[in-house]
């Protein structure tokens, strides 16, 4: 009699995806309700309404805080609210106080690892606005480099690069009062994840900045947003007794500010800067509710705290939530997907190479076309 042979079969689970990440999100946002239940700010509130800003310097030894160099109350623009309801008051003012707006952007490309040829494209845009004359210029200025081996490297020569930039926008701009905004955090506690010495080399290019743009007369001012909870921390230190839940920047100021009102002025304190020439005052303005800015720009200017909190609740006007110059120069620096093509076939076509044999490794190839 004859024996049959059989082969054995594979067997293969292939899981839903999408599932699997609705399932993990809904356990996580069971958490995050809880925490809102219990209404943490509510416990920090009167324990940060009653600090008292500090007599003398502060010796820091935690990453960041902000400590307050204010009594602490809601500061509000020195125009009543009823014109910044106004977008055609605005401009008026803009116009009859001849303010000019200068913005910067950077954005940078590199395969990193999965290229063959080591290569970052920097794309600096930038906008700037003379209202007065109704004058302004939108661009971007770009420069390939091919001698980066780290990441914090392209971020320095960005910097490097920036000013060169902003050196000739200053000759070109001009204007009574001229801003500079920067979608960036002045006071550098992201620095902290560097390398020492690249922490330090990246603060100089910062100074070296700040310090051109203040030579020109014009008024640095960087705006972002943060997650921070350096108020907490800046609470812990002056009051170390004190027990109060850890609650971010943005839901306690959310909480105590009203709209385009701004908070006291703190001093950026952390590690990065802390015995560096460096010195940034911070503040947050709510724009409206649920949309809180940090800005920060040089102790030296503090007698322009006034003007710095009119202009960014002028531009936040003007752009609909968020400043305008930040997204038109946004707009211009960021390299989306159709650029990096771009870019990447301009390489190829330089050097006669074949992009899915030369510059790109298998991983990178498969990522973009896996195997069926």
């Amino acid at each position: 009699m004859k024996q049959e042979k059989t082969q054995k079969t594979s067997t293969w689970i292939d899981e839903n995806k999408i599932l699997n990440l609705i399932k993990a999100v809904n356990e996580g946002l069971d958490e995050i309700l809880i925490q809102m239940r219990e209404d943490k700010v509510s416990k920090v509130i009167p324990v940060y309404e009653s600090i008292q800003p500090p007599q003398s310097h502060l010796q820091v030894t935690c990453d960041s805080v902000l400590i307050p160099i204010e009594p602490i109350k809601n500061y509000y623009p020195r125009l009543p609210a009823d014109i910044l309801a106004k977008t055609e008051e605005v401009l008026k003012i803009l116009e009859d106080e001849d303010v000019t707006i200068v913005a910067i952007d950077t954005g940078r490309f590199t395969y990193g690892p999965h290229a063959i040829i080591n290569f970052v494209v920097i794309n600096v845009g930038y906008w700037y606005y003379r209202y007065k004359t109704k004058f302004g210029k939108c661009a971007n200025v770009s420069r390939l480099l091919s001698d980066i081996t780290r990441d914090v490297d392209a971020q320095i020569r960005a910097k490097e690069f920036e000013k060169e930039v902003i050196d000739s926008l200053l000759d070109e701009v001009q204007g009574e009062k001229v801003f500079v905004l920067l979608d960036e955090c002045l006071s550098l506690g992201y620095t902290l994840s560097f390398a020492e010495d690249a922490r330090s080399e990246m603060i100089n290019r910062v100074v070296e900045f700040i310090d051109a743009v203040m030579r020109k007369d014009a008024i640095p001012v960087g705006i972002f947003y943060t997650g921070a909870s350096n108020i907490y921390g800046g609470i812990l230190m002056l009051n170390p007794s004190v027990d109060i839940p850890r609650v971010s920047d943005v839901a306690l100021m959310n909480r105590v500010l009203d709209q385009f009102s701004r908070s006291p002025l703190f001093a950026a304190y952390n590690r990065a800067i802390c015995d560096k020439s460096l010195k940034i005052l911070a503040f947050y303005i709510k724009v409206k509710e649920g949309n809180i800015l940090r800005i920060e720009f040089p102790e030296q200017l503090r007698d322009r705290v006034d003007d710095i909190h009119l202009i960014v609740a002028f531009q936040s006007i003007l752009g609909g939530g968020y400043p305008l110059a930040l997204q038109r120069a946004h707009d211009k620096a960021v390299l989306d997907a159709e650029y990096r093509r771009l870019i990447l076939e301009e390489v190829c076509r330089r050097l006669g190479l074949p992009i899915t044999d030369l510059i790109l490794t298998k991983k990178q190839i498969r990522k973009a076309w896996p195997v069926e």
